[in-house]
């Protein structure tokens, strides 16, 4: 299995939530790193500020969330991988026509499913409602 992970299972891996405890363990279960990309990373980070500023956690525990992302990167449980924006949007447009009629989908989460299949990944972590019926219409396997 190749996993992508997307904003919402890296926000549950790095930080404590609701959906903290099963993420973790599904995590430990993982034979095998998880694939992302930049794009995901940026979300993750700019959410972990927004929950800063909205007073829903503490710098220090901003700074810890951050800590924990990079170190899943830098060893290598996080693998980030990048893509032609021009091929990105090409598959997310196709995924829309495709695999949406009558559902509105967020921008991100189209964009993150695209990468996914261009990515050559079969599986996508996310708790996303949304992302997840996209992403099951366009054939891939969803956990936790």
């Amino acid at each position: 299995m190749t996993c992508f992970a997307d904003t919402s299972l890296l926000l549950s891996l790095v930080g404590t939530d609701a959906h903290s405890p099963s993420a973790k363990r599904w995590w430990r279960k993982l034979n095998g790193p998880l694939v992302t990309t930049a794009l995901v990373i940026f979300e993750t980070e700019n959410r972990l500020r927004s929950m800063r500023l909205q007073k829903l956690q503490t710098k220090e525990e901003e700074d810890e969330c951050l800590r924990n992302l990079s170190l899943m990167v830098v060893q290598r449980y996080l693998l980030v991988r990048e893509y032609r924006s021009r091929i990105l949007t090409a598959e997310a447009r196709r995924l829309v026509s495709h695999f949406s009629p009558g559902i509105p989908h967020g921008t991100l989460d189209v964009l993150h499913v695209a990468a996914a299949r261009l990515l050559k990944t079969d599986t996508l972590a996310t708790f996303d409602e949304n992302q997840r019926t996209l992403a099951k219409s366009a054939g891939l396997k969803i956990v936790p």
